[in-house]
């Protein structure tokens, strides 16, 4: 399975890399949200998108309102560090589209909350094997 990573902060997009490479997913990872979009829109999206909030070129909240719009059958995690306002805004934004498959982490995270995370919003176990 493969999962998009989208982070601006080198440290954080190797430290997700390297959790979800461990668990067995697929991961393509970029820095902005231009080259998201462009995966996404890709032939092959991945089947999750972990998004943060704010990067250059385009932010998670904009890859997220524009991807709801395309229909696309991926779920979207956003991140952010910045406070429950800017996770509440996202949920919103994905409530506005009808969209359920919106699930939010907040920066910094530990290893055991993001694996919650992904059994939630995958309805899967931490690895794409099990």
């Amino acid at each position: 399975m493969r999962i998009l990573v989208a982070e601006d902060d080198p440290v954080s997009r190797r430290l997700l890399e390297a959790c979800l490479v461990e668990w067995g997913y697929e991961v393509t990872s970029v820095k902005d949200g231009g080259k998201a979009m462009e995966v996404l829109q890709g032939h092959d999206p991945p089947r999750l998108a972990i998004l943060d909030w704010i990067m250059p070129e385009k932010d998670g909240i904009d890859v997220l309102d524009e991807m709801l719009l395309t229909g696309l059958p991926a779920k979207f995690v956003i991140m952010s560090g910045y406070g429950d306002s800017y996770l509440r805004l996202a949920q919103g934004v994905a409530a506005f589209h009808g969209a359920a498959q919106l699930a939010v982490l907040r920066k910094p995270f530990r290893r055991e909350e993001l694996e919650a995370l992904l059994r939630s919003v995958l309805a899967i176990g931490p690895t794409p094997s099990e």
